[in-house]
């Protein structure tokens, strides 16, 4: 969990998670449909999310790191979500 393996692989989880964000929030931007309308906006504040508590954990340690872990979880529904278009209209 911690040395030079943790931290690399937990830097290239969220790495892999903010760019899937940032490509989902593409897409979704780019759809003109009603159902993908509030989307981009939803995904940009997981991402803001997601970097407040990575920026946060440098200055408070051990606080609130379990809610990273439920933002992950979110952020990796939103990117499914966004490569899987025809699930868009069941949600809503």
């Amino acid at each position: 969990e911690t040395g030079i393996f943790g931290i690399s692989s937990f830097v290239a989880f969220m790495g892999f998670i903010l760019s899937g964000l940032y490509q989902a929030r593409k897409k979704f931007h780019s759809k003109k449909n009603k159902a993908a309308q509030n989307w981009p906006i939803w995904v940009a504040s997981i991402m803001m999310s997601i970097l407040t508590f990575l920026i946060a954990g440098f200055f408070l340690h051990g606080i609130g790191f379990r809610f990273i872990w439920v933002l992950s979880g979110l952020a990796l529904v939103i990117i499914h979500l966004s490569k899987n278009p025809s699930s868009l209209s069941k949600i809503n």
